[in-house]
């Protein structure tokens, strides 16, 4: 039958006023020809629900048909159906762009019934369109200002559309002549603005439709720097993320070795019977050289201590037994044969709270002995409380 006659259309010669009333005033939708719009489907399939709206936005802004382009974009399963058409043609059809922004724009596929599967030929408010329908959507889409020859049809039913329908699908190859498809009074489709997809579902039969889609109007000069832009800002997003990973990870092993570090301090003072474990290690600390030691281990029992330590290739073992001996506290310093903990070399000594007495063996060989804290004095920091300098 006919376009139904309630609708206001608008072809290719201008706009077609409705024969008879059948909306409100100021809402009637405005049936747009196949000769003025574009159509194509993308497939969204891996697409995560949050991020349609930028895929499909970015495969509109590849595809871009017109320089001023108006999208409308209707969800069917995993594929996006899309209508483009030029702005300022329509606009110069409807007399105006503050008219036809009161008016919603229904491309005439919307008011045709679907197809499960097959392929179909119709014709149109102008010319002639072909059709690919796979599972209730379609996947093809040509128009010609007249009937189409034997090679053009040939050439429509080749290529995507023979490798995605079956043979029986396609029917016998040759153009329909009967070229009538019965219209709807509503869209079996819902179109919308690409901004407004992520605010509703996408199912099978809820399809959405917006009345009228954002304008794109983007020069060509700056779509691929836009398309750009946003692959350098995810790349940026991403790094940043790896950023604050790499330093959460590097805070957690810092908290786990100041842990490791409290037990072994915990597990020294245990060992330490009678003696006094920050004066011990802070005399450690003072006696041995500043750089290139490191305290792994210490026992204690009674006056005799046995200290592991990890060195560095260049700290000579008898520049350490020499410091220790220096520093008046502790004698009888000597490696032991036995590597220590983690591979660390041994010393063992005898220690001597006390200190040697001016004169003493360590003051003829020319050491400082510590003086002794006064009394009631608060003890020094224990600097080596972390397992000595290095």
């Amino acid at each position: 039958m006919a376009a139904p006659d309630s609708f206001e259309r608008l072809t290719l010669g201008g706009r077609v006023p409705p024969a008879r009333a059948g909306w409100g005033a100021g809402r009637r939708p405005i049936l747009l020809s196949r000769a003025l719009y574009r159509l194509r489907v993308f497939d969204l399939t891996g697409v995560r629900a949050r991020d349609r709206q930028e895929a499909i936005s970015l495969q509109l802004t590849a595809w871009a048909p017109f320089d001023t382009a108006t999208y409308a974009v209707g969800l069917a399963g995993r594929q996006a159906v899309a209508f483009a058409w030029d702005s300022a043609r329509i606009d110069a059809l409807l007399e105006g762009a503050s008219r036809r922004a009161e008016r919603p724009l229904w491309p005439e596929d919307l008011v045709r019934p679907p197809l499960q599967d097959g392929v179909r030929l119709h014709a149109c408010l102008d010319g002639f369109e072909a059709q690919a329908w796979r599972d209730g959507v379609p996947i093809e889409s040509l128009w010609w200002p007249d009937f189409p020859d034997e090679a053009q049809w040939s050439s429509f039913l080749h290529g995507r559309v023979a490798s995605a329908l079956s043979a029986a699908s396609m029917g016998s190859g040759v153009a329909p002549r009967d070229a009538g498809t019965p219209w709807r009074t509503r869209p079996w489709l819902r179109a919308m603005p690409v901004h407004a997809l992520n605010r509703h579902g996408s199912t099978w039969e809820r399809l959405l439709w917006g009345g009228l889609a954002a304008t794109l109007a983007v020069a060509a000069g700056w779509r691929s720097q836009e398309w750009h832009q946003v692959a350098v800002a995810r790349e940026s997003a991403a790094a940043e993320r790896e950023r604050l990973q790499a330093e959460s990870a590097t805070g957690l092993a810092q908290r786990e070795q100041v842990l490791r570090d409290q037990v072994r301090v915990e597990k020294i003072g245990q060992a330490l019977d009678g003696v006094a474990v920050f004066e011990l290690l802070n005399r450690l600390g003072q006696a041995l050289p500043q750089k290139g030691v490191l305290l792994r281990d210490l026992r204690v029992e009674g006056s005799a201590v046995r200290a592991s330590l990890a060195m560095g290739a260049d700290m000579p073992r008898s520049t350490v037994v020499q410091s220790l001996q220096a520093a008046g506290y502790f004698s009888d310093v000597r490696e032991q044969r036995e590597p220590g903990p983690g591979g660390s070399v041994t010393f063992e000594m005898t220690y001597r709270r006390q200190g040697v007495e001016a004169g003493g063996a360590a003051a003829t060989s020319g050491a400082m002995v510590p003086s002794p804290a006064p009394s009631g004095a608060t003890p020094p920091p224990p600097a080596a409380a972390k397992g000595g300098r290095s």
